[in-house]
């Protein structure tokens, strides 16, 4: 942990983005990628949506989502 929140990492994949609890991505699902690594983020369990997330990453050891629809390939995470 870091402060007040956990680090994870950002990737994104050619239909999805994903979230992983280790910096190389290891549990990402291979069938779903080519992934590339785009960030590393600190996130929190007081927002719904990132406690969701950890939970998952707990869990799985990564979280995949729907990239936010924007006018750019890279949204805003």
């Amino acid at each position: 942990m870091t402060g007040d929140g956990v680090p994870v990492w950002c990737f994104e994949g050619p239909d999805l983005w994903a979230l992983a609890g280790d910096e190389a991505g290891h549990a990402l699902p291979a069938d779903m990628g080519p992934w590339t690594f785009k960030k590393m983020l600190v996130i929190g369990s007081s927002d719904p949506d990132e406690a969701e997330a950890l939970q998952l990453i707990r869990e799985n050891g990564f979280c995949c989502f729907d990239p936010a629809p924007t006018d750019s390939k890279e949204a805003d995470i």
